[in-house]
């Protein structure tokens, strides 16, 4: 695992020069300052300072989104056992990866990413087909497609829904990792 960091390491310093997701270019001031958060977050990894890693990752994600600072941004969230978040950012981190042809990280979230994909909980929402202009929330937030699984932290969750001639729909249920619900 340490090798593919470094590798990792390098090809998002390249990266953060040449890649840009969503916004103007930055500045070549803005980069350097991307480059020491991103310094500063590997020295933090190293310490396990995971906490404090994650926010300067995310600063530098700010200025420059790369698939190599993704990568990182999912392994700070994996050993701060956010693990569903950690999964959906190793996921767009090989998204971004394939859009900037970089192997590197493509194949540093190959085994993180399947060993996440068997350890988040999965909840399945079973809607009834007459169901009409349903609206579903879990914990606050609107589904965005209630059809799909979702994939939830582990712990205590609430699952409400409302819709057209139909009483409010409230459930609260806890997953464990490796849970289907």
């Amino acid at each position: 695992m340490t090798k593919r960091l470094g590798v990792v390491t390098c090809t998002l310093l390249a990266c953060m020069a040449v890649t840009n997701v969503g916004r103007a270019d930055p500045s070549a001031a803005e980069i350097e300052n991307a480059r020491k958060l991103f310094k500063q977050a590997e020295t933090d990894e190293a310490a396990q300072k995971w906490d404090i890693a994650l926010g300067e990752l995310r600063r530098a994600s700010a200025i420059k989104m790369t698939a190599g600072l993704r990568f990182h941004i999912a392994l700070c969230e994996n050993n701060l056992h956010q693990i569903a978040a950690a999964l959906a950012d190793f996921t767009a981190a090989d998204l971004l990866a394939r859009a900037e042809q970089n192997t590197e990280v493509q194949e540093a979230v190959r085994e993180p990413r399947a060993d996440l994909d068997a350890r988040v909980p999965k909840v399945k929402l079973t809607l009834p087909p007459d169901v009409k202009n349903v609206e579903v929330r879990v914990d606050a937030t609107v589904v965005n497609d209630p059809s799909e699984d979702l994939r939830l932290e582990v712990g205590a969750h609430t699952i409400e829904a409302r819709a057209d001639g139909r009483g409010a729909f409230s459930k609260k249920i806890t997953t464990q990792e490796r849970d289907v619900v």
